[in-house]
This record gives C-alpha cells, structure tokens and sequence, in this order.
C-alpha cells in the first residue's frame, strides 16, 4: 500500500496510507483543523500556534505505533481467544487508527473555550443533544442514555468528533459494530466486560483498545499533546520517551478476559509522563493570564450568538451544521453562511459586535492584569500558615465564605466586575432585602431566611467598599475583575493510575503501578480549596507590596465584620 509523508518536527517523517490521506485528510471536514488552534497558551508563549491539524497526525502516529506493537507483541499470547478471526482483530486496529486519526476533527474552535456552547442552555450542562445525535447515527437508541452509565462523560468536543466522523466518512466502515467501536474509541465509553459484538470480537479486547485512546491515565491523546506541547513552547521538563513507552504495551489474557498492561522497561516513562502532565497542568494551563483570556474569550462568545445566532437552533452557531458544508445562515449579515466554523470565523464575528471582553481580546493594551500571577503566590498570602493565629481561629474561612458569595452574586460568564456599578446593585438588594426583612420581626423560616440574605449582602456591600478604599489609597481605577480557580490537584492522583498494571518479566506476573512507585502525591489539605485572581488596571508600584497591602485590608475587613460574617453564614449553616 502506498504512502505519503508528513514532515513533523516532533516525529520526524509519519507515513499515511495514500487512501486515508484522499478519503479523510485532503476532505474540507479535516482540513478545517488547520485553523482550530491547539492550545490557549499564546499569551505565555507565543509560539505556541501549533494547530488540531497537526496534533491529530501525530496521534495518528502514536496510534499507528501502538496498534502495530499490539499485533506484534500481544497478538501471540491471545490465540485462543484470536483463534481464525486474526484478520478480524487487525482490522479493529485499522479502525482504532481511524479514531485516532479523528478523534478530534468535531473540535471547537479556540481550542476548549468553545465547547461548551455545544451544549445549549435548555440541557442543563449535560450534551444529551449529541448523544442522541449519535444513537440516530448508529440506529442503536441505546447510545443515548451511555452518559448515565459512568462518572466520566465525555466532552463535548469528543461527541461532536463521533458525529463529524460518522457522518461525514460512513463509507469508511465495514459494520455496525465497527462504527459503534469507533465512537467508544473517542468518546471512552467502554463495552460491558462479557461478551462480543456482532463482528465476533470480544468486548475486553476492545476495551484496551478505547483505553490507549481515551483513558483517565496514559493514552496516545495525552501523550501526543505533552510532547507537542513542550515542543511548541520551550516549556520543557523533562523527557518523554514515547517509543520506549508505547512499545511496552501489552494485551494480555488474564481469566478469560483482555487485561491492558505495560512493560517494566515502560516504568521511568510512565513518572516522566505524570511529572510532565502535572507541571504543565499546574504551571501552564492554570496560569491567571491563560485562564482570564479564555473568559475573555467565552464572553465573547455570547456576544456573537447574542448578535447573530437568535434565529437558529439552540441560539448558537457552534453546531454540527456550522462543522459541515451545509452550514449556517447567520443573521444581519447580508445571507452569508458559516461553513466549516474555525478560529478565523469567530474573530471576525468578534470584529463586529459591540463587546467589552472581545475588545478586550483584540487589543491587549486594554486588558486587565492579575496582582498576583501564580497559585503559589495566593497560597503564600492566603494560606492558613499565613493567616491563623490560633488553631481555633476561623478568619480565614469566613474571607472564603465572603468570596464564595460574591463570586456567585457577581459573576458573569466566568469574571466577576467588581466596580461602582456593581456595588450600587449590591446596595439596591441590601435595602430591598431590608426592607422586606423590616415588615415582619416573626421567627417563621422565611424571615429567617431573608434575615440571613439581607446580612449576607450587607456585608458584601461592605467588602466591596473595602476593595474601593484599596484602590483609592493606590491611585488604581476601581475597576477590578476576579474568577475563581480550584487548587491544582493532579491528574493522576486517582484510583485507575495505581491500578495500572505492570508486566515484569518474561513469566507474566503483573503488579499494580502504585505499589512500586511513590510518584503518586495526595493533595496539600493545607492549601485552600480555591484559588482567587484580582485583575485591574493601572497597578502603581511593586505588585507584592500590593498585594499585602491588599491581604491586610481584608485581615482589618474580616476582624471587623466577625459577628456579622458568622450571623450571616455560620449560623445558617448550623442551623
């Protein structure tokens, strides 16, 4: 069979079949990645421009690797299970590759900021839409409810990928049962552990498969990403020897039943993989300046639905139609279409809307810049290490319970505005709220409660005028801007790494990763559960000094407003 190269700067030359090559990549549905950017990275490391294009070709070549060391490495040790359907079997690493090759080609555009408006609002945060859209393209109704079955439901980009792939390149599979692998290879839903499909295939087997896919620990997705990631950026730390990794994988039978395992000689890679994935986890991708461009970009977003997405179905354009060549009409635009929706779409769509947070985007000289610019730096403010005087002090727990209730008052599309106008509503609901509580001193349950709703935004009246004392003291425009973060926690420290199991000799006998490693970190209980970013404009001075400044404002806040902040939370929350 034919091939043709592909140049890679992290691989070297990946060789395609010619007829995948024709029938996937060179289609508009693929090439569309070219222009759908990898990461949200740029505004730390601007050459990271690096595309789903090329990202998908090298999971393609990391699957391709993968699926040949299976056939050669494992293939032998599961002939009574392979018995006469060899050539059966291989074929299912042919359609592995193929979803290794799409796994991402229904991607939203800016990288995961725009995935969520797959989902539309009347779903309540569950993509049910896809997944019946899937069990329509499988005719099996019982993809539908596959979300209910798992803790894990997959994302919204990866079903999306399942109903670009099925229904732009259905000629490409054989069964049923091929298209029904092929969408649990992407989506990570696994089959039922007894039995086989329709083809004869047994359901563990394929279920290794999904896992060198799409798995809660090492997969050729991740793998690919991490290596690209470092590559792109210089954001190097350490090694990441795929092909020493990738050719420990082992299927083996254990019991009757297919069982995913890896090599010893697997064993450094897999703590370099974890030390990577974690340090880019922690340093990159939860790095304020990333995180307050991705909300810029978010509200962006429904600024352009807002403008041009009323009329159509689910008020978005992010939608299966907009992925393909049908498209969609958008409104006010003189009857253009929005075919093959990629980043350049939406930043034109972001030209032309009256928004504050996509001027923000376009033009970095008005954004607003975070006083502290790390975890690490909130940790060392606001730790308990830094605040508690005593065991039995709770200060720093009520300053939480008050963050907590303005970020939910406050926040809009991810940012919470903290400024005169704000505090004016604050006001008007405080007074309104007193009012209320004012016309009846009974003790019924609804009294009580807006007892409680009138303490609470009077004191967060309170903190906002200490946060307005702050900025004039520091000659800072009182135009702040906060979102909050949880604290990292690896992405490993679950109860499937662990599990992982570990082929160590010749014999077969197998151990569990965490047994033999001491990689796996449980979280800090002493660090504080979330992480808060204050963004403004115009900061004059050392941002440390600052940032004390600020630390003692709201100490001076908290030990003022004792009494009130536990009237207002703790006692409820006893009550």
């Amino acid at each position: 069979m034919s091939e043709k190269s592909f140049k890679d700067p992290v691989y070297g030359y990946i060789g395609i079949p010619s007829d995948l090559v024709h029938d996937v990549i060179d289609t508009q549905a693929f090439q569309r990645l070219r222009h759908i950017i990898q990461t949200s990275y740029e505004p730390l490391y601007p050459s990271a421009t690096h595309n789903r294009f090329v990202h998908s070709i090298g999971v393609y070549h990391l699957g391709d690797f993968v699926a040949q060391t299976v056939e050669n490495s494992s293939f032998d040790g599961l002939s009574c299970l392979i018995r006469k359907r060899r050539d059966s079997y291989r074929r299912y690493l042919d359609v592995y590759r193929l979803a290794c090759l799409l796994h991402d080609v229904g991607h939203a555009p800016f990288s995961h900021t725009g995935e969520e408006f797959y989902v539309t609002a009347s779903e309540k945060g569950q993509p049910t839409k896809l997944h019946k859209r899937i069990a329509e393209l499988l005719k099996d109704s019982s993809f539908s409810d596959e979300y209910k079955k798992t803790d894990e439901v997959a994302a919204s980009h990866e079903l999306m990928s399942v109903v670009i792939g099925l229904a732009t390149y259905k000629s490409l599979f054989k069964s049923d049962a091929e298209r029904n692998f092929f969408a649990r290879a992407i989506t990570g839903y696994k089959f039922p552990e007894n039995g086989k499909n329709a083809d004869g295939i047994d359901y563990s087997y394929l279920n290794c498969l999904i896992l060198l896919l799409h798995s809660p620990t090492i997969d050729v997705d991740r793998l690919d990403y991490l290596i690209r990631d470092a590559f792109a950026t210089g954001f190097k730390t350490v090694n990441v020897d795929y092909q020493r990794l990738l050719g420990g994988v082992r299927i083996r039978l254990v019991s009757g039943r297919c069982v995913l395992a890896f090599t010893k000689s697997s064993l450094s890679v897999l703590e370099n993989v974890i030390y990577a994935h974690d340090a880019e986890k922690k340093w990159v991708q939860k790095h304020p300046a990333i995180n307050y461009e991705m909300r810029l970009l978010n509200r962006a977003f429904v600024a352009v639905n807002e403008k041009y997405a009323k009329a159509l179905q689910g008020k978005t354009i992010f939608c299966e139609a907009a992925l393909s060549a049908r498209g969609v009409k958008i409104q006010r635009s003189g009857g253009l279409k929005l075919r093959y929706l990629c980043d350049d779409d939406l930043l034109f769509l972001m030209k032309n809307v009256d928004d504050d947070s996509a001027r923000k985007y376009l033009n970095r000289s008005e954004r607003y810049l975070p006083l502290w610019k790390s975890e690490a730096e909130f940790c060392a403010l606001f730790s308990k290490s830094s605040w508690a005087i005593d065991s039995s002090d709770r200060d720093l727990s009520r300053l939480k319970y008050v963050f907590e209730a303005l970020m939910k008052m406050l926040t809009k599309n991810g940012i919470a505005e903290v400024n005169d106008k704000a505090l004016t509503k604050l006001e008007k609901d405080a007074n309104a709220a007193r009012r209320g509580f004012g016309t009846d001193r009974g003790k019924s349950k609804a009294i009580m409660d807006l007892a409680w709703i009138y303490g609470q935004k009077d004191l967060l009246c309170e903190f906002v005028k200490a946060l307005r004392l702050f900025a004039h003291r520091h000659k800072t425009p009182f135009r702040f801007q906060i979102f909050e973060s949880k604290i990292f926690s690896s992405g490993f420290a679950t109860d499937k790494l662990p599990s992982l199991l570990v082929e160590l000799g010749v014999s077969g006998g197998m151990v569990e990763f965490g047994k033999i490693t001491n990689v796996l970190e449980s979280r800090n209980d002493n660090l504080p559960g979330k992480v808060y970013y204050l963004f403004g404009q115009n900061w004059h001075g050392d941002k440390y000094q600052l940032a004390m400044d600020l630390v003692r404002a709201l100490k001076d806040f908290v030990a003022e407003k004792r009494d009130a902040i536990d009237q207002a939370f703790y006692s409820r929350r006893s009550a």
